[in-house]
This record gives C-alpha cells, structure tokens and sequence, in this order.
C-alpha cells in the first residue's frame, strides 16, 4: 500500500513541477511579448549595439551582421541556444529579456542584406518591412520570431527565417 502512496506523490511532484514548468515559460512570453511591443524605433540601434557587444564580451562570438553569410549563422547558433543569452541580458528578474536586442539584431540582419526597414506594425510594435515584386512588400516581426523559437523552434530554423528573407524578391516572382 505504501508504494501506492509514494508512486502518488512522486506522479504529483512531476505533474506539478511540469505545470510550474509551463506557467513561467507562458509567463516569460507575456513579459517578452509586451516589453517588445513597447519597443519605441529610436531604442534599435542601442539593442542592437548591445547584442553585438554583450555576446562578444560574455560568449566571446564575434557577432557580424555585415556578413550576410557568418551573420545568420551565428545568430542562427546563439538562438539555437537561449540559456545561453538569458543571464546576459536579464534585468529586474525579466529573464526573457534577452529576447529584445536578439530580436533587434535579426531586424537589424535584414536591413542591411534584404533592403528591410523598421516600421510601426498595426498594434504599434516594432516590424521589418521588406520590399518585393510589383511594389508589394512582406512584414515580418523579428522579435516575435526570437520568442517563438525558443518556445517551439528548431535548430538552425533562424539561419533559414535570415536566408529566406534575402529571396522574397525572387520568391515573390515566382508565385
């Protein structure tokens, strides 16, 4: 009868760390997702200056967003691995900070290599606007993809989002 009770609360300490597990990880996407949305344009270029600098000076990665090559590679290999950032650029016990100046940095990526440019989305967050065929254009929300991709991303899918910003143009044609 005693293993019936012990089996219980080790089932009940797995479910209920596993439940826990859940809310903060919901939590930390809230907090990453309004702090990204409050995100005014003229704060970019600091968020993207401290990535650069800050994964530098703790990872030691050279971080090349001139590159278009080495560029997505390595942000593709730091979002690959999130726990790796998050003590870097947590502040005030907001652990999913992280999220913003990497989130700046992919914006930043496909401005300077697809002729992007950073617009107020329509609930007032920053986006990157990418020009295409015939005058259209396609947005695409870099800090909501960082987020994204830690929760349920797949490795080296970040290099893929950077490459396939570069073709929209022919993509578009295409189509």
């Amino acid at each position: 009868m005693w293993v019936v009770w012990i089996g219980g609360a080790v089932l009940l300490l797995l479910t209920g760390s596993f439940a826990w597990g859940l809310v903060r990880i919901r939590r930390g996407v809230a907090q990453a997702t309004a702090a990204a949305r409050r995100i005014a344009p003229d704060e970019i270029p600091g968020l993207v200056a401290e990535f650069v600098a800050k994964t530098e000076a703790y990872l030691g990665t050279v971080v090349r967003l001139d590159d278009p090559e080495e560029g997505a590679r390595t942000l593709s290999v730091l979002m690959d691995e999130p726990e790796r950032l998050k003590p870097i650029y947590s502040r005030d016990g907001f652990w999913w900070r992280f999220a913003l100046p990497a989130g700046a940095a992919l914006g930043e990526y496909m401005c300077r290599h697809a002729g992007g440019r950073w617009i107020l989305g329509e609930a007032g967050e920053p986006v990157i606007e990418i020009g295409i065929a015939g005058g259209e254009s396609a947005i695409t929300h870099p800090f909501a993809k960082v987020i994204e991709h830690v929760v349920s991303g797949e490795r080296g899918e970040i290099y893929l989002y950077l490459q396939a910003s570069l073709q929209l143009d022919r993509i578009a044609k295409a189509v």
